[in-house]
């Protein structure tokens, strides 16, 4: 009956429905017209395939995506950074008009920061003091730049787009000859999903841990090797295929010496060993747990075995390499006891790989289930009238003696810099920084020497 009570009242306000639609779409188009950015442009290196996701998730929001025939020198300003200069937009690169019916989306999702109304903010302060929830409603961090740490440019020039917008189809990938030893696939965002689909199909794949130089090429820590040897007569056509599809950077070979560095057949270069997933699921694991089977399914297409959270004790850890605990309230009431903790410290130390997500790691780090080597970071104590110190609390967040300590304030969104150590195989194919979304008030203080190796710190 509601649905129906709906469309009657969209048809007896269909005139007004639709002029204030066409009143929204053409003040979009002035925006653009007249605003301060007329147009954005995405290139397409140094990360094609990350880059690519991005155009068709405008496009399935109904914003127009084009692209550059030929190099233009335009006057831009880069979105993640905020530089200033003159850049060369090369063919290829997406161009994306403001002036469009979706322009202020476009503008929300693009622009580096959007000030909330001043209003809000003051009476979202004011609920902090009389500890009230806030009402934001989602994030406060959409810039799609930030997120997906990538090049967008934004200029105020008048640039007359293509004649038709992009069809959203993959365009990229140079025609491979024939190899008669190798494959080598450098790093990029698209060899990780082509990756997936080999390790499926039953292609051996191998991994270097070092750089190295053959002939005049220089080759990546995290570069993929596909030995001609010991593979599928049609490697080739697999391989291109994989190329087409996540424009990915690679090259064949016909010897395996190298000029420099590290040897195919060297201890540097290593098999992929398919990995055997466990993602947990269902309560304490929150809903977030989506993101990472949609990652899995959707993204990567790598198989995952999902259990329930209560019967993980259960499960035979032996048969899988890496289990995933996702954020959530985890606790002894909720089957994540000592017992269970000291299962996962055992099968971790037999090799296994074990990932916790915000609240899971927190379980992993209290007092209770010491089962990683991490420390909460808490704020100060507080001081009472006489200059006594407030009372510390346990990992888990249970007051000891008072409640004066406090967790750090919840973060809404927000976009951080983080430094990457690059000498590690988790972090084959990035840049030195990256952009963390953060989102929450979980975090921890940097590991030790002796504890472990920070991968990722905030700068």
């Amino acid at each position: 009956m509601r649905a129906l009570a709906r469309v009657e009242t969209a048809a007896q306000k269909r005139a007004d429905l639709w002029s204030g639609f066409y009143d929204s779409g053409s003040r979009c188009i002035a925006l653009g017209e007249e605003g301060p950015v007329r147009h954005f442009f995405l290139p397409v290196r140094p990360r094609p395939n990350r880059t690519l996701r991005r155009a068709r998730i405008h496009r399935r929001n109904g914003i127009d995506v084009y692209r550059v025939a030929e190099d233009m020198h335009l006057n831009v300003t880069d979105a993640r950074t905020g530089e200033i200069g003159e850049r060369t937009i090369s063919k290829g690169s997406f161009q994306i008009p403001v002036a469009q019916p979706a322009g202020r989306l476009l503008r929300a999702l693009l622009d580096q920061r959007v000030d909330m109304d001043e209003q809000f903010i003051k009476r979202q302060l004011q609920r902090k003091e009389d500890f009230l929830p806030d009402q934001i409603y989602d994030v406060t961090a959409w810039s799609l730049p930030l997120a997906f740490d990538v090049p967008c440019l934004a200029t105020e020039e008048k640039v007359s787009p293509a004649a038709e917008p992009w069809d959203g189809e993959q365009v990229g990938g140079s025609e491979l000859t024939k190899a008669k030893v190798a494959y080598l696939v450098r790093p990029t965002d698209g060899a990780l999903e082509a990756l997936s689909q080999w390790l499926q199909n039953g292609i051996r794949v191998h991994v270097t841990d070092q750089p190295f130089v053959f002939g005049e090429q220089k080759y990546p820590r995290g570069t993929l090797i596909l030995k001609v040897h010991g593979n599928r007569s049609n490697l080739l056509a697999i391989v291109q295929a994989a190329v087409r599809r996540y424009d990915l950077d690679v090259s064949g070979t016909d010897s395996g010496f190298v000029t420099e560095g590290a040897h195919f057949g060297g201890p540097h270069v290593k098999w992929v060993r398919p990995p055997r997933i466990v993602l947990a699921m269902d309560r304490p694991a929150s809903a977030s747990v989506g993101h990472t089977w949609y990652l899995f399914d959707q993204v990567l297409r790598y198989p995952t075995t999902r259990v329930s959270c209560r019967s993980l004790d259960d499960l035979d850890l032996d048969k899988f390499d890496v289990v995933i605990l996702p954020d959530g309230r985890y606790s002894a009431s909720t089957a994540f006891n000592e017992s269970f903790a000291n299962h996962l410290k055992s099968w971790v130390s037999a090799g296994g790989t074990l990932v916790l997500v915000q609240g899971a790691a927190v379980w992993a780090a209290s007092d209770k289930n010491p089962l990683a080597s991490l420390t909460r970071v808490a704020k100060p104590p507080a001081e009472d009238a006489a200059g006594n110190g407030a009372q510390k609390t346990d990992n888990s967040g249970t007051d000891r003696a008072d409640k004066t300590e406090r967790w750090p304030e919840g973060v809404p969104g927000a976009f951080l810099k983080g430094r990457v150590f690059d000498q590690h195989w988790l972090t084959f194919g990035y840049a030195k920084t990256m952009n963390v979304f953060c989102n929450g008030n979980v975090f921890f203080e940097p590991l030790s020497e002796e504890e472990g190796r920070n991968i990722v710190q905030f700068s």
